[in-house]
């Protein structure tokens, strides 16, 4: 269950930096005179939770006006039992991975 929890925080927070920068994972600016940053690899980072610690790895992005703040590591911080009905109703819906 906690590799579906970090899995599901993970590509959250990859859909985050997708809307920051106004573009998927690999795909270049349109418009190359507007400077909306980078991807710049990945910071693992700790969320401690009732249950336990989450080590998890969070996108980095450079070169931008403003910084990246994600707003869904600070929800999960406080919020764990949303995450853990999410991971559990995935579960058993037949949405588990394998990993």
């Amino acid at each position: 269950m906690e590799k579906a929890k970090l899995l599901i925080v993970e590509e959250l927070l990859e859909k985050e930096v997708e809307e920051f920068l106004e573009r998927k994972y690999y795909q270049r600016d349109k418009d190359i005179s507007k400077k909306r940053g980078y991807r710049n690899g990945y910071e693992k980072n700790r969320i401690k939770t009732p249950e336990g610690t989450l080590t998890l790895e969070i996108p980095q992005v450079r070169d931008t006006e403003e910084p990246f703040k994600s707003r869904i590591k600070k929800f999960f911080k406080t919020h764990t039992d949303i995450l853990e009905k999410l991971a559990t109703e995935m579960y058993v819906r037949g949405l588990s991975v394998r990993v």
